[in-house]
């Protein structure tokens, strides 16, 4: 694939993720506003109840009534606040002062009118009077392919305790620099990717950050954690290098960068750099080791 390919197809899975961000806030606001005035409604509801009521009726629809008022955080009429009932066997009274507002609640769902149009993926109330997010079931499952050297048993080798140490270091808010202006020096030694945007740079260590932890992804990170994303960039990073008789292995992955320590230092001495990288061992290897990681992030940060 060359250069205008490569770069044509970036533009595309870009302008599709602004589409998808576009659409999940669309759906999200939609969400939103259902929920809102399903609430509205039923708090409507309750006070109309509540207004229609004499203080007259059966002690247990007193009881309702209250529990539904208190429920809905609507003020309860002096006539609720201390019903009294007369026992059947010795003509004493009893003053109720406990109520069940989730059975009572969930009782009164039914009597109320839901006349609202709702979009599909807003109707999903269950009898327990719960609510459930649907936006929370459309996160992403499957891992953009460039983490996956990094995930299990690949997160405690060294590179991939240095991919990650990498990715949250974008995030820590480390003094020794200023995260856009790094995130600009790592997008520059390229002109293929001078014109991603650091934000959307964030966005990826974000989308697989959240990955590594939870094992998904949110809508909110979608345009940034398309499957192929990172290997498309690597590739049209691999096409400028060669266009400008630059050596592609001057790009190299945490997985490369491993593979050629390894090569030069040994099995034995990779392990060693591997513990410090994990907070083990020699205490001024482990120094030397987090000041790496801060420079790898300087001049390097897209790479990784």
């Amino acid at each position: 694939m060359g250069k205008p390919e490569v770069q044509d197809e970036l533009t595309r899975r870009r302008e599709r993720g602004r589409r998808s961000q576009a659409a999940f806030r669309k759906r999200q606001a939609q969400s939103t506003q259902a929920l809102e005035a399903q609430n509205r409604r039923l708090k409507e509801g309750i006070q109309a109840a509540v207004n229609a009521a004499q203080g007259d009726e059966r002690p247990e629809m007193l009881r309702i009534l209250r529990d539904l008022a208190i429920a809905a955080a609507l003020d309860v009429p002096e006539t609720f606040s201390q019903e009294r009932v007369r026992d059947d066997k010795d003509g004493s009274t009893t003053e109720f002062t406990s109520f069940n507002t989730t059975e009572a609640a969930a009782r009164a769902c039914d009597d109320v009118s839901w006349s609202l149009d709702l979009p599909p993926a807003t109707q999903y109330r269950l009898d327990c009077s719960m609510w459930l997010n649907p936006l929370h079931y459309m996160r992403i499952s499957l891992p953009p392919q460039d983490i996956l050297p990094y995930l299990g048993p690949g997160a405690e080798t060294f590179a991939g305790l240095m991919f990650w140490s990498v990715m949250e270091h974008s995030q820590s808010g480390c003094k020794t620099h200023i995260s856009e202006t790094s995130v600009k020096t790592g997008l520059g030694h390229c002109k293929a990717t001078q014109s991603i945007k650091p934000s959307f740079v964030q966005t990826m260590a974000k989308a697989r950050l959240e990955y590594k932890e939870t094992g998904s992804i949110s809508q909110e990170y979608r345009a940034a954690a398309e499957d192929d994303l990172g290997l498309v960039l690597c590739n049209l990073i691999e096409v400028d290098y060669c266009s400008r008789g630059k050596d592609p292995n001057l790009w190299l992955s945490c997985l490369a960068i491993e593979q050629r320590i390894q090569k030069v230092i040994g099995e034995a001495a990779l392990n060693t750099l591997r513990k410090a990288a994990n907070k083990q061992g020699d205490p001024v290897l482990q120094e030397l080791t987090e000041n790496v990681k801060c420079s790898l992030y300087n001049s390097a940060f897209l790479s990784i």
